[in-house]
């Protein structure tokens, strides 16, 4: 049971939870596929242990996402997709960032901005790609034995 005490009873059950490197976004991803980011530095006035909401994405379908990261600027980035049309998604809820979605050929099961938050790194079976963050320009792609 994650932050129970805290959530309303009409929301969502949580299906997993990633955090900024400097604790200050939380990510949630709900068993409806949607997911949610709060801002812990702002008040809620205890409607959630998480901070405001800052962002909301709509419902996925359901479908669940394979990996979630968040940067101290601002970003979230999620994966999905199916075999030979995976993606990530990359969405600025701080500002006007625009939203990008990346294409990659295989599944990635592992994302993480670097502390900065300028980088973007997705791992999957046997590769790492980097981007970069604020534009969505590959920068890497290794393949890994």
């Amino acid at each position: 049971m994650i932050h129970a005490e805290g959530r309303p009873a009409e929301l969502p059950a949580v299906r997993s939870i990633s955090y900024s490197i400097n604790w200050r976004y939380t990510v949630v991803e709900y068993s409806t596929g949607g997911i949610e980011v709060f801002d812990a530095w702002e008040a809620t006035g205890g409607a959630t242990d998480y901070g405001m909401s800052v962002y909301k994405s709509g419902d996925g379908g359901g479908a669940p996402l394979s990996a979630l990261a968040v940067s101290s600027l601002g970003c979230v980035a999620a994966t999905g997709g199916a075999p030979g049309a995976w993606y990530v998604e990359l969405t600025g809820f701080v500002g006007a960032a625009p939203s990008l979605k990346l294409p990659t050929s295989d599944e990635l099961t592992a994302l993480a901005f670097s502390y900065h938050g300028d980088l973007l790194a997705g791992g999957g079976p046997g590769y790492v790609i980097l981007w970069d963050a604020r534009s969505g320009a590959e920068q890497c792609h290794l393949k890994v034995r």
